[in-house]
């Protein structure tokens, strides 16, 4: 890392530690290294509970986060009572439907340049999402929804907002711990997103060359012009990132308080880790009764896991009409 301070990040692309790190690994070749990029991509945008929604492009997974709020203002979630079974069937249902359309539709925009994420984030997109959503029992079937191996917790956010009015919502990962593991002799780690591509030849996912894989990562931004407030926010938490951050804001618009949602108990879509069936996980302090009766509706509950399993937020609010900044965090991690 010495030599990037000293010789800038030209020398990792262009120069001289391209090309050891080329020679040692069979991979990747210096042509591969030259040929990066750095691209600017528009975020997506969509609406919720009076904010403007800005958030990750493809391959991450802001279009998946904004179906799962604009679906949740559509069916009333925002009016249902947290932690009831209904509020927990709606939610995981509405969740599988977005993971659905993700598998569908999401991949690298370079090399999928029809993705149209201005349809894919409409509100009338996100009402026909919701048309297949059953109310009072589950779809069992998984058909359509890839399974991921993002399922790591090596990831990082930050929110920063300074005196000009500028506000950054940044998420980094490298996926597992460590990368892929392994540390070359140059002093760093390789990551390891090559298994965060797709198995399936018909996926928009399905590995190239020079193409980016699909990512759960989610940083965000959201933007209340009338009161002059912007929140910017994400989480670590793998394949579960974009259902904990709508959760929490779903939670907020029914709570009308941030650091209150915070603290609600959480349900997520999965997989079981053995059978690969689907599997809805909450957390311990979940309602017993509801519980039960989502067990009833046909859910496998499981509350086997620890607190770091479902995520840990980290949300700034700046308040430009106050000049006022508060940090809002996730006791989970």
């Amino acid at each position: 890392m010495r030599r990037l301070l000293e010789n800038g990040f030209d020398d990792f692309y262009t120069g001289e530690l391209a090309n050891e790190l080329a020679g040692d690994r069979n991979s990747i070749t210096v042509q591969d290294l030259q040929a990066y990029e750095v691209l600017e991509s528009q975020a997506v945008s969509g609406e919720f509970n009076g904010y403007t929604v800005y958030s990750s492009p493809p391959p991450m997974s802001g279009v998946t986060l904004i179906q799962q709020l604009q679906m949740a203002e559509t069916a009333g979630l925002t009016e249902m009572e947290p932690g009831s079974a209904l509020f927990g069937h709606t939610f995981i249902e509405s969740v599988r439907e977005t993971y659905r359309d993700r598998s569908r539709n999401i991949g690298d925009p370079t090399t999928n340049p029809d993705i149209n994420t201005d349809q894919l984030t409409s509100q009338a997109y996100s009402a026909g999402l919701l048309e297949e959503v059953d109310l009072d029992e589950i779809n069992g079937d998984s058909e359509g929804i890839e399974a991921s191996t993002d399922d790591q917790g090596n990831t990082t956010h930050f929110s920063i907002a300074d005196s000009d009015g500028m506000v950054v919502s940044a998420t980094n990962t490298l996926s597992n711990f460590f990368g892929e593991g392994v540390m070359v002799e140059q002093g760093y780690f390789l990551n390891n997103h090559m298994n965060n591509f797709a198995q399936t030849e018909n996926s928009p996912n399905v590995y190239a060359g020079h193409k980016r894989s699909r990512s759960f990562i989610t940083p965000t931004l959201l933007v209340d012009p009338a009161n002059q407030e912007v929140i910017g926010m994400g989480s670590p938490g793998g394949n579960r990132i974009p259902q904990i951050m709508s959760q929490v804001l779903i939670y907020s618009a029914h709570l009308d308080s941030l650091e209150e949602a915070m603290n609600m108990p959480r349900i997520t879509h999965g997989t079981h880790p053995e059978t690969g069936e689907r599997q809805v996980v909450v957390e311990s302090s979940w309602p017993e009764e509801s519980m039960e009766e989502l067990a009833a509706m046909g859910h496998d509950v499981d509350t086997f896991y620890t607190a770091v399993y479902f995520g840990g937020l980290q949300v700034l609010v700046a308040d430009f009409e106050e000049g006022q900044v508060q940090r809002i965090t996730d006791p989970r991690r």
